[in-house]
């Protein structure tokens, strides 16, 4: 899946996080959404912590800003991320690619 934003915009993203097909209660986890333009790349496009809009159905919203979609790109790695914060467990629920384009009402950064 490739999800398509414009440079400089703000965008809120609302997931719906499952496991197994069910949603997961996030109540007390903190869901991340961190994207690079290559998996081994040392520094990330942007590296977000989501709220839980409605924990105990799983939904939760991360919300980009000018500054996280500041640099173009057509094939960004994403991670949606949960980490539990009770013991520190991380799990990776989803991948996908995101795509940064120019627009014609952003000037090059």
């Amino acid at each position: 899946m490739k999800k398509i934003l414009y440079r400089k915009d703000t965008k809120p993203w609302r997931f719906t996080l499952l496991r197994g097909g069910s949603p997961i209660n996030l109540t007390g986890k903190t869901f991340w959404l961190s994207a690079k333009q290559n998996v081994d790349d040392s520094s990330y496009l942007f590296n977000k912590a989501g709220s839980n809009t409605v924990a105990a159905e799983g939904i939760a919203t991360v919300t980009l800003n000018s500054v996280d979609t500041t640099t173009s790109c057509e094939n960004a790695i994403v991670d949606a991320v949960l980490i539990t914060d009770s013991d520190g467990t991380q799990d990776t629920l989803d991948q996908f690619f995101v795509e940064i384009k120019k627009d014609i009402k952003t000037t090059p950064a």
